[in-house]
């Protein structure tokens, strides 16, 4: 079994992309500058050094998905749409 890590690394990146421009949008909409900020902020960099690091065994994690594999990244982008609909209503 390959597990899980790589593919929810990517939708941790998935949810810290699209949290950061729901902010913005909320605030005065996304403009240039908000993305080249976001660009240069640690949470940016963190979460895509860590979807980057081994992509490439996603296929393979997906291949091999047992139901329990699946269950929890069920739950990983149900919580990743719930914390941006919680941005979104201004929750956070």
């Amino acid at each position: 079994m390959a597990g899980i890590k790589e593919t929810q690394d990517v939708l941790k990146l998935v949810g810290v992309v699209a949290k950061s421009i729901v902010k913005e949008v909320k605030k005065d909409g996304f403009q240039l500058e908000d993305l080249a900020a976001f660009l240069q902020s640690p949470e940016w960099a963190d979460a895509l050094k860590e979807a980057l690091k081994d992509v490439q065994a996603i296929p393979a994690e997906i291949a091999d998905i047992s139901l329990l594999e699946g269950l929890e990244l069920g739950k990983d982008v149900y919580d990743l749409v719930a914390d941006v609909l919680a941005e979104l209503k201004g929750d956070e």
